[in-house]
Formats: C-alpha cells, structure tokens, sequence
C-alpha cells in the first residue's frame, strides 16, 4: 500500500514558469506583483513587490518552480491578475504587458507538456 501509494505521488508534475534567453546579450524578466498576490512560487523569489530575473547570456534560462500541479486556464488568470506588468528587455528592445488580458494571453500562448506543466517564454 505504501509502495503504491509513493508511486503516485512521485508521478504528480510540477508546474513551472521559465525563460531561455535567445539574445547573444544578457536578458531582463521584470515582474511587478500586486501586493495582495497570494502565489506563493512568486511570493517566495520576490523582493516587496517586485521579481527580476537575469539572464546572462545566450540560452541562459531562468525558471520559476510552483508546487504539484499543471497549469490550468484558472491558475493562468489567478496568475495574469496577480501581476501588475511584466517586462522583457534586451540590450536593443523592451517590452512591456501591462493588462492582465495581455498577461494571460502571452502565457497561454506559451503552455507547454501534455499536462500543460511549463510556461516557456523565448525571449528574442
């Protein structure tokens, strides 16, 4: 029973958001976060109200964990309205989502794995 048991939770996927930076330069992911915001995945890597994830260089990534789950079209909102904007910049090009439509539709556009359990976003 234990043994059955351990096998089906070890096969439960974590869900996770990522970034892979494409540019030869380094890279910036900036979020602000709505203070209220309850993910704890994004309450634990950010600093008051803000996430800022650096990649170094070509094909550097980036990766933020959740917890067991997949990401669904509810986690999806719940996360695009937690953040306040979502930034992407490059030594050339900065651009920024500020709606949580804009949000939600760029990491639906970037679901990933057969149990939608990673966000990839290519920053280019």
């Amino acid at each position: 029973m234990f043994f059955s048991a351990f096998l089906l939770e070890s096969c439960d996927p974590v869900f996770s958001l990522e970034f892979i930076n494409r540019t030869n330069a380094p890279a910036k992911v900036k979020f602000l976060m709505d203070p209220k915001n309850e993910i704890r995945c994004f309450k634990d890597v950010s600093v008051g109200d803000s996430i800022v994830l650096t990649l170094k260089g070509k094909d550097s990534i980036s990766i933020i964990q959740c917890s067991i789950g997949t990401w669904s079209d509810e986690k999806i909102v719940e996360l695009a309205k937690s953040i306040k904007s979502l930034e992407f910049e490059t030594t050339e090009t900065k651009t920024v989502f500020k709606t949580s439509k804009s949000i939600e539709d760029i990491l639906k556009n970037n679901t990933e794995g057969v149990l939608n359990t990673k966000i990839l976003i290519e920053i280019e």
